[in-house]
């Protein structure tokens, strides 16, 4: 299992991502503290049996717009995977059924299901080559100031691949061109782009307590669908030259301003 943290970023229509590697975030007091809720980020989690959730703590203003989205790598296996993903912060309403998980002192929860979610949005990335299914997009105003966090988590305790982005203001002023190879790299063997990285995933499983919540008859809807700006574009080193070729035009960019 691994965590990836990965910042979003507009040149033109094309998008990209500032990775760094850290530990597990299963609880309120481990959770990956957002630097600032304005910059964009996308955190990738791997779900399993040990850790089960992924938390981000972020110090929020009241009036603050929070900019929450949830996705999964487009993966089959995955085509019937149905996340949560939850605000908590003061001034929120309390649960109003159980969670799976204890509330900091204080906090009440938003939660935003996604079992209903027939037809995700579609994202690509066309210099990883990658694609996701978007299952949540909200604006949330936080209601006090104070300590917030984020929680992804599946209610049916089922193992898979998740992330969880917010902030809306790119940021790429310490970004080395150099990385962008080694960024592409891990973004898709999270998305398991090489048919040989899925063909040795191990299948997804319930854990201890949980229940089977995938819907198989809509399993072919929801699998294969891609975007029509899907590059012809092979992946592996091609696209990765590709994302090294765009930092360096993004770093020169900066430089030229």
């Amino acid at each position: 299992m691994y965590t990836s943290l990965l910042a979003l970023g507009f040149l033109t229509t094309a998008q990209a991502h500032k990775p760094s590697f850290s530990g597990d975030y299963d609880t309120p007091g481990e959770a990956w503290a957002v630097p600032d809720p304005e910059i964009s980020i996308v955190l990738y989690q791997e779900i399993t049996c040990d850790l089960q959730h992924l938390w981000m703590s972020l110090d929020g203003e009241a009036g603050f717009p929070l900019y929450i989205q949830l996705g999964v790598p487009v993966i089959d296996r995955l085509s019937d995977y149905r996340p949560s993903v939850a605000l908590v912060a003061p001034g929120l309403p309390a649960p109003e059924a159980d969670l799976p998980f204890e509330l900091p002192a204080g906090t009440g929860i938003q939660v935003f299901d996604t079992q209903d979610v027939e037809q995700p949005g579609d994202f690509y990335e066309p210099f990883t080559q990658t694609e996701s299914w978007v299952l949540v997009e909200e604006t949330v105003e936080l209601p006090e100031t104070g300590q917030a966090w984020l929680v992804a988590w599946d209610p049916g305790r089922q193992t898979g691949k998740l992330w969880v982005a917010t902030g809306t203001v790119e940021d790429f002023s310490d970004v080395d061109p150099a990385e962008f190879i080694e960024w592409g790299a891990i973004v898709q063997d999270f998305h398991e782009v090489d048919p040989a990285v899925q063909a040795a995933a191990r299948p997804e499983r319930v854990c201890e307590g949980g229940t089977d919540t995938t819907e198989d008859a809509n399993a072919s809807d929801r699998s294969g669908q891609k975007t029509d700006s899907c590059s012809t574009l092979s992946t592996g080193a091609t696209g990765l030259w590709g994302l090294a070729l765009w930092g360096w035009a993004l770093v020169l960019r900066r430089r030229q301003d």
